[in-house]
């Protein structure tokens, strides 16, 4: 009984100090709203913009939650909920860090989700569940760590050496044949060169899968320049909290922030767009519908989607250039 008194006082003493730590996060929303009443309309709209895939998604889960893109996708609701609101809340660091996220899946599920679909739609003909690229990436992590990749080579007996090792331990050694088509698929697409290359390599790439010019390509590579700055100790915090030190203590609204912050939000989602409408065909009336809808309310456009809407051929799975 009195353990159980304990931590119901712990829990209670958590929740006051929680909602008095709330209450300066909503006087910076509040602040931010009264102030900035156009843009908080748009932290907004890009949450509303996940229904417009909603219909979609209920008809079409079982392909999308297969794929990175349409993880990604699922998980925007989720999101765009947390970035809207950190960037409201004055918490910008914390919503850039998140948009980095999105970035970041979105090349590779380009880059990784191309090496490993071609691999194995030419293999069996058909594209690979969740549990296969789950463990691509777990033997991919690996494969860095070894620094399978050097001089411009990849190690191929090494990763094989791996892979074997990892299929050893999930399928039972009676299945010779399925041990060895998985030993071959898998360490194939290890082997691919492209996942080996920096991020901003990658982009390079991804922009021509996604049927972008090198213009594009390079502000690509400038926003993941800029979005990295904010994901680790850097300059670029040390110089916001040098010219708002209040930034250290608390949350509070900072114009400058809040305006990098909301221009960094719409280019990472007009990327992030541009990806899906290159791996999804039936996607693309929605996601046309949502950059039209944008373009008269806001004046704003997807530049980049709309770009990758116009180059792209219609198919439903552009596995190369």
């Amino acid at each position: 009984m009195s353990d159980s008194i304990g931590t119901d006082r712990k829990v209670a003493s958590l929740e006051d100090y929680l909602k008095t730590y709330s209450v300066l996060a909503e006087l910076t929303r509040k602040e931010t709203c009264t102030k900035y009443p156009y843009e908080t309309d748009m932290l907004f709209e890009f949450v509303d913009n996940w229904p417009d895939f909603a219909k979609l998604l209920n008809q079409k889960l079982a392909e999308i939650s297969n794929s990175l893109s349409g993880i990604i996708l699922v998980n925007s609701w989720r999101l765009t909920n947390q970035i809207s609101i950190d960037i409201l809340s004055g918490k910008y660091f914390e919503a850039m860090r998140n948009l980095r996220f999105v970035f970041e899946g979105s090349v590779y599920a380009v880059i990784v989700e191309n090496a490993i679909e071609a691999t194995v739609f030419e293999k069996w003909e058909k594209l690979s569940g969740l549990d296969l690229k789950a463990e691509i990436f777990e033997l991919w992590e690996e494969c860095k760590r070894r620094k399978v990749y050097g001089k411009g080579k990849i190690a191929t007996d090494r990763v094989k050496e791996l892979v074997t090792g990892y299929i050893a331990r999930k399928i039972d050694a009676s299945k010779k044949g399925e041990m060895q088509d998985y030993i071959e698929i898998y360490t194939q697409i290890l082997c691919d060169e492209n996942l080996y290359l920096p991020t901003s390599r990658m982009i390079d790439e991804c922009g021509g899968f996604i049927r972008l010019d090198d213009e594009d390509i390079a502000d690509l590579r400038t926003l993941w320049h800029e979005l990295s700055k904010y994901q680790h100790f850097s300059y670029a915090y040390l110089e916001a909290v040098l010219d708002d030190p209040d930034l250290c203590l608390m949350e509070k609204l900072n114009d400058g922030l809040l305006r990098r912050s909301l221009d960094f939000y719409f280019d990472t989602l007009d990327f992030f767009y541009a990806v899906l409408a290159w791996r999804f065909e039936y996607l693309r009336k929605e996601i046309t519908t949502m950059c039209e809808w944008w373009r008269t309310n806001f004046n704003r456009s997807f530049d980049t989607t709309e770009k990758t809407l116009r180059n792209l051929p219609k198919q439903i799975m552009a596995s190369s250039r």
